[in-house]
């Protein structure tokens, strides 16, 4: 019979968390506060209650805390092995697969030049290094490989957080420092998940790295393929059945832990089924930074903190008093800086790019933070370093970490802008600023009139080059009353439908059909457009009688009143007599007219117009319109 978990265990695990957690955040903040990465305070206070402070002022208290015991070991190293897998989520919802294609050549002659070198100088000093850094039944050939694995890798969160503080992060060698990491990243959990298994092995042949890097190939390519397209399809049900994104923050944990036990089941590492769902999910067309924001939170405020702090509690700085350990740490750290620089650089050269820009490179580069932890924290587990290995390469995470910021600061302000990059820049800017950068999902209703051809090719003109989802929704009314049976298909509404979807295929779309209960189609296209950013709507000329005046119609205008969303409307004198043929081929649009107050309201209006004018190639002309005094 299974026992439960002893009370003394429990208590001893929440003290634990809790001290480890509160160590971490404050050294933390008081990192920043130095301006220095989060994550070498966070590290820092896992080791002053380690052995290294607490063990050696009050012995006592630190072996009560953290006594050597496997069960209560293992309760902390789930913990921690969650931080591992909710941290390479988070990388991955930070990789942006377009931008490395974007600058894929000189990201991949920098990427391939500091890794290449990095790792081969690794190789030759892990080679050279005494056999007691190794763990006590490691294979020479599999220390090796992890030292030089675990020089070669950058980290990307700390990169990007410098850049971010710099304001250097939207600059073109930002980007470019950002696209290299994000390959070294992608290469070094690849290599971290055959090195492990070698190593975890216990034999090395030729057979099982060669059986192993197929099988990384295979997940990758299954990943980004079939993977993207089955994410994307249940990233978008999630958001439309479950609201205010708490579904999506689900998925997105569920996911990471599927693909981890995926990778782990296939004899692979958890980190890169974790990193790869997070490069699916950011992939999806209906992803949104916003809902994930929760889940990047609590692993930024709670899990991280515990993992680093958990890394930092299994570190004794006391082996550096060895002065011959000591120089073998400065000869690693000395080695794995110069690598990188010299790696970069090289590749750098090969890709043209001046010099000034391929030593920022190395310096943005160099920083390993919490990725060299990672793989030191496996390499531990796994028994292939010892105390003293994993702490040298702890401090070569940390001082690299600090190395970055004033290196990056210096360098990168004696980079000059081009009047290219310039224009660049002064678009993103006036792009983050529009209003229809936040349209991400458009509702398209119509009942079978002309217009929604109309509205349907304004969209797919004005929206060209977005990442937007148009629903389409065909809103059947005329049947109220009549028996099931004895309904038709409402053969105008699903033409149109049909016709609108056609016409948006350069969008991503859906096609959906409603038949109403009730004739309210107003209250009904209101609620439904709750979950999208914009309802567009192909308004019918009523005319104004005695007892009533509608500005769009009577069904419109209700929907304006009611709508919590924008509303975009769409009339045409000429809707209906528009042949299908004609909107496929070309909007029939030869000028356009905006007129403004200049009021914020008036802005989407103009920038529609701007879109418009920019894709079909027609003049547009803007309009101030001033009420008179008086």
């Amino acid at each position: 019979m299974l026992e439960p978990l002893g009370h003394h265990q429990l208590f001893l695990f929440f003290l634990q968390f809790a001290a480890l957690l509160v160590s971490a955040r404050i050294c933390g903040e008081l990192a920043k506060r130095v301006r220095t990465p989060a994550v070498v305070g966070e590290l820092l206070g896992g080791i002053l209650l380690g052995p290294s402070l607490l063990g050696a002022i009050l012995p006592g208290v630190q072996s009560a805390l953290f006594p050597l015991d496997q069960q209560q070991f293992d309760l902390l190293s789930l913990i921690t092995w969650l931080g591992v897998v909710f941290l390479l989520l988070s990388t991955g919802l930070e990789t942006d697969l377009a931008l490395i294609r974007r600058k894929g050549r000189k990201a991949v002659s920098v990427s391939a030049g500091g890794i290449t070198v990095t790792f081969a100088s690794g190789l030759l000093l892990a080679a050279l290094l005494p056999r007691e850094m190794m763990g006590e039944d490691a294979s020479r050939v599999a220390f090796m490989l992890f030292i030089a694995t675990a020089m070669s890798i950058s980290a990307i969160p700390v990169i990007a957080r410098v850049l971010g503080e710099l304001g250097l992060i939207r600059r073109d060698v930002g980007q470019l420092i950002l696209a290299a990491g994000m390959m070294d990243d992608t290469v070094g959990w690849i290599l971290l998940a055959v090195v492990a298994n070698v190593a975890a092995a216990g034999t090395v042949d030729w057979f099982t790295p060669i059986r192993l890097l197929a099988s990384v190939i295979f997940v990758v390519g299954f990943a980004l393929t079939v993977g993207r397209s089955m994410v994307a399809a249940l990233i978008r049900w999630v958001d439309d059945k479950v609201p205010d994104y708490e579904g999506v923050i689900t998925a997105t944990a569920a996911l990471a832990l599927v693909g981890s036990a995926i990778t782990l089941f296939l004899g692979l590492e958890a980190v890169l089924g974790a990193f790869l769902a997070g490069i699916l999910i950011r992939e999806a067309p209906r992803y949104r930074p916003e809902m994930t924001h929760g889940i990047e939170q609590f692993t930024r405020l709670i899990l991280a903190p515990v993992f680093f702090a958990a890394a930092g509690l299994r570190v004794d700085i006391r082996v550096f008093s060895d002065p011959a350990l000591l120089r073998w740490g400065l000869l690693v750290l000395a080695v794995a800086t110069v690598g990188k620089f010299v790696g970069t650089f090289i590749g750098s050269r090969v890709a043209r790019m001046p010099i000034i820009e391929g030593l920022a490179m190395g310096a943005g580069l160099n920083a390993r933070g919490a990725m060299e932890i990672i793989v030191a924290t496996i390499g531990l587990s796994l028994g292939v370093l010892s105390t003293s290995s994993y702490s040298i390469i702890v401090m070569v995470a940390i001082v690299t970490s600090l190395m970055a910021p004033p290196m990056l600061r210096v360098l990168l302000g004696k980079v000059r802008m081009g009047a290219e990059e310039e224009e660049r820049l002064e678009r993103e800017a006036r792009e983050r600023q529009s209003f229809w950068s936040g349209i991400r999902r458009v509702l398209l209703p119509t009942r079978g009139g002309g217009n929604v051809y109309y509205a349907a090719s304004l969209l797919r003109e004005g929206m060209q080059g977005t990442n937007i989802e148009v629903t389409t929704l065909n809103i059947d009314d005329r049947q109220e009353g009549i028996p099931f049976w004895r309904r038709k298909t409402n053969d105008v509404g699903e033409t149109a439908v049909s016709t609108a979807a056609t016409l948006l295929q350069p969008l991503v779309s859906q096609v959906k059909k409603v038949r109403l209960k009730s004739r309210n189609v107003s209250k009904v296209i209101a609620e439904q457009g709750r979950h999208f950013d914009l309802i567009v709507l192909g308004a019918t000329a009523e005319k104004a009688n005695w007892r009533t005046q509608y500005t769009f119609g009577q069904v419109v205008d209700d929907i304006l009143q009611r709508s919590e969303r924008p509303v975009l409307v769409v009339r045409s004198p000429v809707a209906s007599k528009i042949q299908v043929e004609l909107a496929e081929d070309k909007l029939p649009v030869s000028k356009i007219l905006v007129p403004t107050n200049r009021t914020s309201l008036s802005r989407p209006a103009l920038e529609f117009g701007e879109r418009l004018a920019t894709s079909t190639g027609v003049p547009c002309h803007a309009v101030f319109i001033e009420e008179a005094p008086g």
